[in-house]
C-alpha cells in the first residue's frame, strides 16, 4: 500500500484592512483641537439658536394660511423651562379631517398596490421589497385601528408635527457633541471638523420648517389614516438619514493611516 503524501498546508491569507482607532496616534493636542472646534460649535449654537426657531415660527405661520392647512395664530412660541433658565420652543396646532370613504378607498389601495408590487419584484431587490411591505403594513395597520378603536385613537396629527419641532431643536443642542464623539475623533483637519458640524445644523435648520410643512400639508389632506405611516416613515427617519449623510461624507475624507511593517 503505497504511503500517504502528508497534506500541504497552505499559509492563511492576509487581507489588509483598516483598524480603525487604534491605526491613529492621539496627542494632547488633538484633545485640545477637539475642545476647540466643540466649543466653536456650541457658541453657534448660542447665538443662532433664538433666531433659528423664530425663523421657523415665521415660516410655519406664513405657511399654514397659505398651504390651507391653518391660520396663522397656530402657530405660536412659547417659553420652555430648562435647568437654569428657559429656552424658545415652538408649538403648532393642527385640525385634521374625519377620513371619508374616499381616503378609506385610497388608503386600501396604496395597500394592494404596494403588497402586489413587492410580490412581482424579484429576490435580488429584498431591501425594496421589505420596504414596500413595511408600508405596506403600517396602511393596514392604520386601517384597522382606526376601524377598530376610531380614526383619533391612533395618535393626534398635531403631535406628530411637535415632535418633529421638539426633535430639531433637541438636535441643534446636541449634534456638537455628537460630533465630538463619532467624528472629531478621527483626523480631520480642524476646518473640516468645524464644516461638518456646521453642515449638519445647517441641515435641521433648513430641513426642520420645511418637513413640517409638508407633513401637515399631507396630514390635512390626507386624513388620520395617514398619521401612522408618516409619523414612522416621514417624521425622524429623513431626519436620521441625513445627519448619516453628512457623517459619512465627511468619513469619506478621513485619510488611511500608513502600513506598519
Amino acid at each position: 500500500m503505497a504511503a500517504m503524501r502528508p497534506m500541504r498546508r497552505h499559509p492563511p491569507r492576509l487581507t489588509p484592512q483598516h483598524r480603525g482607532l487604534r491605526s491613529y496616534v492621539w496627542r494632547s493636542r488633538d484633545t485640545w483641537g477637539v475642545l476647540g472646534v466643540l466649543g466653536a460649535s456650541m457658541a453657534v449654537v448660542v447665538l443662532a439658536y433664538d433666531s433659528v426657531v423664530e425663523a421657523w415660527s415665521k415660516a410655519l405661520a406664513w405657511a399654514w394660511p397659505h398651504l390651507g392647512i391653518g391660520t396663522a395664530s397656530q402657530v405660536h412660541l412659547v417659553e420652555v423651562a430648562v435647568p437654569g433658565g428657559s429656552i424658545q420652543s415652538l408649538d403648532v396646532a393642527l385640525s385634521v379631517p374625519a377620513p371619508g370613504l374616499a381616503h378609506w378607498w385610497a388608503v386600501a389601495g396604496v395597500t394592494l398596490v404596494l403588497t402586489a408590487t413587492s410580490l412581482r419584484l424579484s429576490r435580488e431587490r429584498l431591501p425594496t421589497i421589505y420596504f414596500l411591505r413595511l408600508v405596506a403594513a403600517l396602511c393596514l395597520a392604520s386601517l384597522i385601528a382606526a376601524a377598530a378603536l376610531g380614526p383619533n385613537a391612533i395618535m393626534p396629527a398635531d403631535a406628530v408635527l411637535n415632535q418633529l419641532l421638539t426633535l430639531g431643536m433637541a438636535l441643534l443642542w446636541s449634534l456638537p457633541l455628537i460630533h465630538a464623539l463619532v467624528l472629531y475623533i478621527f483626523p480631520l483637519r480642524l476646518l473640516q471638523k468645524l464644516t461638518a458640524t456646521l453642515a449638519a445644523l445647517l441641515l435641521i435648520a433648513v430641513g426642520i420648517p420645511l418637513q413640517v410643512g409638508a407633513l401637515a400639508w399631507l396630514l390635512v389632506h390626507g386624513s388620520q389614516l395617514v398619521v401612522l405611516p408618516l409619523h414612522l416613515l416621514a417624521s425622524f427617519l429623513p431626519q436620521l438619514l441625513g445627519q448619516l449623510g453628512v457623517y459619512g461624507f465627511f468619513m469619506s475624507l478621513v485619510q488611511r493611516p500608513p502600513r506598519l511593517g
